[in-house]
């Protein structure tokens, strides 16, 4: 069965192909014949909600609160709570993971479905952001970090799969750009989030106030330097 959708209208059509004993004028038996069966689009709020640009928005928010916010902790340096070692270690188990689980994350989201598949890979990054208050608890728990850094791996491979999956079935060809967009902007209000804590945290920092003051009144003294500087890469070239 194939059929077309066009999300700005109110009837959806798909066409069958089913195979009807008819003859023609020239006598060949067996050709096909397409009948038209007509699906009512919903209307009011539950035509809001079935609406794929809505469903693009909701699976972008998804992302926003799973690796989005994953990459707010991470600019952040896992927020203070471990050490950069055991931070390190658990990002490299994380993307070690994530490769291997990526190779095999197309056939198990089409075994068990891209709506099942989102949903267990977005359990993997509340296991792994909440590791990290785990060692307000046990200070010394850096290898539950990384043990659910080697689960997160995994389950981002099925999370991108299935996210990519919904992304090119909801729009038509001439609305992939917009729902890419509206998805991305969304998704990377994450990083969003996590420079603003960072900026808040640094605002009235005495570091942040003399990088300002050299940068934006440069002195007799840091223009020499920068002089100097220049001076040296045109020598070396």
């Amino acid at each position: 069965m194939t059929g077309t959708l066009d999300s700005g209208a109110s009837e959806k059509s798909y066409d069958t192909g089913n195979m009807h004993n008819a003859s023609s004028d020239d006598g060949y038996p067996n050709k096909h014949e397409r009948t038209s069966v007509i699906f009512p689009q919903p209307t009011g709020v539950k035509g809001l909600w079935y609406h794929p640009l809505t469903q693009a928005v909701l699976l972008g928010f998804v992302c926003f609160m799973c690796p989005g916010l994953f990459n707010a902790l991470n600019g952040l340096g896992a927020g203070g709570q471990v050490d950069s070692t055991t931070s390190a270690n658990a990002n490299s188990t994380v993307y070690a993971t994530f490769a291997v689980g990526a190779f095999f994350a197309g056939s198990v989201t089409n075994k068990i479905g891209a709506k099942r598949a989102l949903l267990l890979g977005s359990t993997g990054y509340a296991l792994y952001i909440g590791s990290f208050l785990v060692v307000n608890i046990h200070p010394k728990a850096g290898g539950f970090i990384i043990a659910a850094g080697a689960y997160l791996g995994f389950c981002a491979g099925l999370l991108w799969t299935a996210q990519g999956s919904l992304m090119l079935a909801y729009p038509t060809e001439s609305q992939k750009g917009l729902f890419i967009g509206v998805f991305w902007a969304i998704f990377n209000l994450g990083a969003v989030v996590g420079a603003s804590v960072s900026l808040g945290e640094n605002f009235h920092s005495k570091v942040l106030s003399v990088f300002m003051h050299i940068h934006l009144f440069p002195s007799p003294v840091s223009r020499g330097f920068k002089r100097i500087f220049i001076c040296v890469g045109k020598l070396r070239r």
